[in-house]
């Protein structure tokens, strides 16, 4: 066994390979070292759970965003510029909650059937996707852009 430096490099080099096992620890809501530090100490199982139920907060989020938006076209009709950029603002959005189920995705094809809650939150995640882009899509329309 080496000592010195150069085996405390190699050391540090597994820890974080280890942590590295699973979803990123920053999907899409800024820096998370100390949770990712929690995380590498539960089971894989709850770490998913974990991370579902955050791409599910952060859709409901973008969804609430979205309404708040439609409720204050009229009053910005004359401010195009603000439109725009809260229409950017959106699909930045969209595009990583995409980005988010993609993730998600490819972590649940070593899923057990049996665990149901964690089936349930990922067709959830789909389904408020979906009625985000499709939201977004008829919002567009309506504002003639």
């Amino acid at each position: 066994m080496e000592t010195g430096p150069r085996a405390h490099v190699k050391c540090q080099t597994r820890v974080v390979a280890e942590a590295c096992k699973g979803p990123p620890p920053c999907l899409f809501f800024g820096s998370a070292s100390r949770r990712s530090w929690q995380l590498r100490k539960t089971p894989t199982m709850d770490r998913k759970r974990y991370y579902m139920k955050r791409i599910l907060q952060e859709i409901t989020a973008a969804g609430r965003w979205l309404e708040g938006m439609d409720s204050t076209i009229p009053v910005m009709a004359a401010e195009t510029k603000s439109i725009h950029l809260g229409i950017a603002d959106f699909q930045s959005r969209v595009s990583g909650l995409e980005q988010g189920v993609t993730a998600v995705d490819d972590h649940l094809n070593t899923v057990p059937e049996q665990d149901q809650e964690l089936l349930f939150l990922h067709s959830k995640l789909i389904d408020l996707e979906d009625n985000a882009i499709g939201t977004m899509s008829v919002s567009l329309a309506s504002w003639n852009i």
